[in-house]
């Protein structure tokens, strides 16, 4: 009986030996507990798969929520990929012609030297060019970045990743669209700007002394004198022992490039920010106006103070005439209305919701 039974506890012992080696031998199931944790799963055919999921020191294996971040912004990036196309398209065609434009002569508009419209002396550009593009990228697209455009983002549902909702992601992609496309505005306008100036021809108010010369007074020349090319600018220039300069930028007054592309990303984003105002209740529990939402509302309008005091500065500084100016002012708020539109129409097309 005693041998009987013995010999019974030493098959069980086996039979568990067999199971723990089998369990424990195979590479493919190996897992390292003392590292981390781990998790077995089976697939389809039966076969057990292990996936380490985090560790102790933090630093091996990929945790649920690193996976499930860096799905997110995999397809944060898919899915702007159509809008970074258009945007690369934009920067092309931009450089593209402003080559062309530095290489074609410009239109020639007949000067009449008694016109005083041009006889102004022009000053240093008060608002540098390079000031109104770091104010649409370092100022404009960080604005778009920053506010949330929908409701979703106070009711979004967690995710598996934390404390990430649903709805702030989604808001992200609308958000970074929105700065691709005032790029893209800011871009084709510019594109725009330098072909009108090329094809008008328009004289700077300025122009009477880039052809004269520094220094140069009407009572130098004949009232009726008519300059036709700037080879006749130039030689009544020697003629008077002075040289000309600047004639191709002199004959690109129309429209004012500086008034363009700050009024394009000044309305693009006051067309956001009013946009995204409807992300903020208007009123509280109590039925009170809520101040952040009116802020918000109230802060669309700065923008366009920047665009009106470029504008503004181009016309004291006598680099523009007026109506450069006003036709600046039109042609990019036109196309800041468009690109807005595209941009609205694309978030709707990928399953956005306003």
């Amino acid at each position: 009986m005693g041998m009987r039974r013995g010999s019974t506890m030493r098959d069980e012992r086996d039979g568990m030996g067999r199971i723990v080696r089998s369990f424990l031998g195979s590479g493919k199931r190996r897992m390292e507990w003392m590292r981390g944790e781990g998790r077995m799963y089976s697939d389809s055919n039966g076969e057990d798969h292990e996936v380490v999921i985090g560790t102790q020191n933090g630093n091996d294996g990929v945790g649920v929520e690193d996976v499930d971040r860096s799905r997110g912004w995999s397809l944060l990036l898919r899915g702007l990929i159509p809008d970074l196309i258009w945007l690369a398209v934009a920067v092309v065609v931009m450089v593209v012609v402003q080559g062309v434009v530095d290489q074609v002569e410009v239109r020639m508009v007949p000067f009449y030297a008694h016109d005083f419209r041009f006889w102004r002396s022009s000053h240093a550009g008060t608002v540098p060019n390079w000031v109104v593009w770091a104010m649409i990228a370092l100022v404009y697209v960080p604005v778009i970045l920053v506010l949330p455009s929908s409701r979703e983002t106070q009711v979004g549902e967690t995710s598996r990743a934390g404390n990430v909702q649903a709805g702030s992601k989604k808001n992200v992609m609308r958000s970074a669209r929105f700065a691709v496309w005032l790029l893209v505005a800011a871009f084709w306008t510019s594109s725009f700007t330098e072909v009108i100036k090329s094809v008008a021809g328009e004289p700077r108010p300025d122009f009477a002394y880039r052809c004269l010369g520094l220094g140069a007074q009407l009572s130098d020349v004949d009232a009726n004198k008519v300059f036709q090319s700037d080879e006749d600018c130039m030689a009544k220039a020697q003629e008077l022992g002075r040289s000309s300069f600047g004639l191709k930028d002199g004959r690109r007054s129309f429209p004012s490039g500086h008034s363009s592309e700050s009024t394009v990303g000044s309305v693009f984003v006051s067309l956001y920010i009013a946009f995204a105002s409807s992300a903020f209740s208007s009123q509280d529990v109590h039925g009170r106006p809520r101040w952040r939402s009116l802020l918000v509302q109230f802060s669309a309008l700065l923008p366009m103070l920047f665009a009106c005091g470029v504008a503004v500065s181009r016309l004291l500084d006598n680099r523009h005439h007026p109506v450069d100016v006003t036709a600046g002012f039109v042609l990019g708020s036109v196309l800041s209305v468009f690109f807005f539109g595209v941009a609205i129409v694309r978030d709707l097309g990928s399953g956005g919701k306003l």
